[in-house]
């Protein structure tokens, strides 16, 4: 998705191919996604994954929320809001 003032490219959701296979092996998706917005003063990253139906259980995939998964693995979080609204021009 585009968003106005806004530069956005796909990124692999591991650093190395190495961490992207083993990433990919333990979630087992069928599809992702891992897009980082960026403009002069900001940057945000969305990630989306999608398992098609009894691919993996819940539980399963609950316990690799990002929040979680990736703050265990040496990500960092800079700055956190809640319930913060844009609009979108």
């Amino acid at each position: 998705m585009e968003l106005p003032g806004w530069m956005a490219s796909d990124q692999p959701i591991g650093r190395t191919e190495f961490w992207q296979k083993v990433t990919e092996d333990t979630l087992r998706f069928d599809d992702h996604i891992f897009r980082v917005y960026q403009r002069s003063d900001a940057q945000f990253g969305v990630y989306v994954a999608y398992w098609g139906h009894g691919r993996q259980a819940p539980q399963a995939v609950a316990q690799h929320t990002p929040d979680r998964c990736w703050t265990m693995n040496g990500s960092v979080c800079v700055e956190a809001r809640h319930g913060v609204r844009y609009a979108l021009e």
